[in-house]
């Protein structure tokens, strides 16, 4: 499939040209009539959904549904017409988007894309909202990958527009955060590409500078040298002795 190119994002309702690339003209003299079926694919999909039963061009007018929005569909042109054992393969688009342009959409504004955050960190993410109805209220949740791993805010008024967090300790150092905001109690299989934040990683702190060396004076006249090395200690007592002679100082470790 030539159409939908990679991290296209269509709009229910708005035609689309499907373009493919077909070996079967070379098939006709065979005596067969070689065609293609187009089927829309996604993995909430317990079976494609049928965009023609059967082609012989290379192009097809189709105007994606509102009923089927969200991220991660694909188009697949299926040959028909021809012998099984002489079916090479079925022809995929890239992943692609839908999204209704009438729908009551959230988008979220906060750029985190590449950021690098530590526990202790304040994140904030922003959202914006078209034409939402009455005390509407959203709810905010942190994903890895594509999966949700906690719940960030829960029933918020969407009217606010943002949540600070704070991030914690115990979240898996990792890359491929980011958050995603909703309407309260609408999580499902279809995604909608705009509820999502970029990517951004979580990892643990980098450990403070350690002195390479110093002295501290102790209490009863005692001297102490330290000297360290990354996580290694090496510390010598200057210890003051009494002699007939005056004070004399002895070195020990």
């Amino acid at each position: 499939m030539k159409t939908p190119a990679l991290g296209t994002t269509l709009s229910a309702g708005v035609p689309i040209a499907l373009e493919w690339t077909s070996f079967l003209g070379s098939l006709s003299p065979l005596g067969w009539e070689p065609a293609v079926s187009l089927e829309l694919r996604h993995p909430s999909f317990a079976t494609p959904q049928l965009l023609t039963s059967r082609t012989n061009s290379t192009s097809f007018q189709w105007v994606p549904e509102a009923a089927a929005t969200g991220e991660g569909f694909r188009v697949c042109a299926v040959p028909v017409g021809i012998p099984n054992e002489m079916i090479v393969g079925t022809s995929c688009s890239s992943y692609f988007s839908i999204v209704d342009p009438h729908a009551n959409l959230l988008t979220v504004a906060s750029n985190l894309t590449g950021l690098t955050s530590h526990p202790g960190d304040r994140l904030t993410v922003h959202w914006a909202q078209s034409s939402p109805p009455a005390s509407s209220t959203v709810d905010v949740l942190l994903y890895l990958l594509g999966a949700p791993v906690r719940t960030l805010g829960d029933g918020i008024d969407a009217a606010k527009g943002m949540l600070e967090w704070t991030v914690p300790s115990d979240l898996q150092t990792a890359a491929f955060y980011r958050m995603r905001v909703l309407w309260h109690g609408t999580e499902g299989p279809m995604i909608d590409p705009t509820q999502f934040s970029g990517f951004f990683t979580i990892a643990q702190p980098t450990p403070s500078n350690v002195p390479l060396g110093g002295w501290l004076m102790m209490g009863g006249g005692i001297l102490m040298a330290v000297s360290t090395l990354g996580a290694a200690f090496l510390t010598f007592f200057w210890c003051r002795r009494r002699g007939t002679r005056g004070t004399e100082y002895q070195l020990v470790s």
